[in-house]
């Protein structure tokens, strides 16, 4: 007979691991949208060559519901606009589009516990908004991507930022969001 103890120790044991599987494929699938993003970005610049068919890469944005602040998404959609431009003007095949979903959460904190939830059954968005505090939660997670190298990569995208609005999106390793 298998004690009371021991059964309920595997138990937790077992769910643990789960969690961890769970978490690892949600990463896998997160690198490989966030790759999407980054190489219609490279597209961009010029790397890739102009082909005939047009290739749309879809990212999921998700914001919180805020009447104070309704340019959080709009921006991102903004961005992806521009970027629409420059791929257009160097003849790229690649676009992107961005679908914005909405949080009815009351206010940031509920939203990124929100979020969390979402993420940790690997059904989290390609992009999120949350507020500055809860970057390195996601970052201590697995959930966001570090962004040191592509942003000394790509100056001309991020040097318009004011230099002291960065130290919002630090963890101890590294710039994980952008202001």
């Amino acid at each position: 007979m298998i004690p009371p103890d021991s059964f309920a120790k595997n138990k937790r044991d077992d769910a643990a691991a789960t969690l961890s599987q769970r978490r690892e494929s949600a990463m896998r699938h997160r690198r490989t949208r966030t790759l999407g993003l980054l190489l219609a970005g490279v597209a961009a610049i010029g790397v890739f060559a102009s082909a005939t068919a047009q290739e749309v890469v879809k990212l999921e944005l998700w914001s919180r519901q805020d009447p104070s602040g309704p340019l959080r998404p709009g921006n991102v959609v903004k961005g992806a606009e521009r970027l629409n431009e420059e791929l257009s003007a160097e003849g790229a095949s690649k676009r992107v589009e961005v679908a914005v979903h909405e949080s009815p959460a009351p206010g940031f904190d509920d939203d990124a516990l929100q979020l969390l939830k979402v993420f940790g059954i690997g059904q989290g968005p390609d992009l999120f908004i949350a507020a500055h505090e809860w970057i390195c939660a996601f970052q201590q997670e697995g959930f966001a991507l570090k962004l040191d190298d592509y942003i000394a990569r790509y100056p001309q995208y991020f040097g318009t930022i004011f230099p002291s609005l960065w130290q919002s999106a630090r963890c101890p390793d590294g710039t994980y969001g952008i202001p």
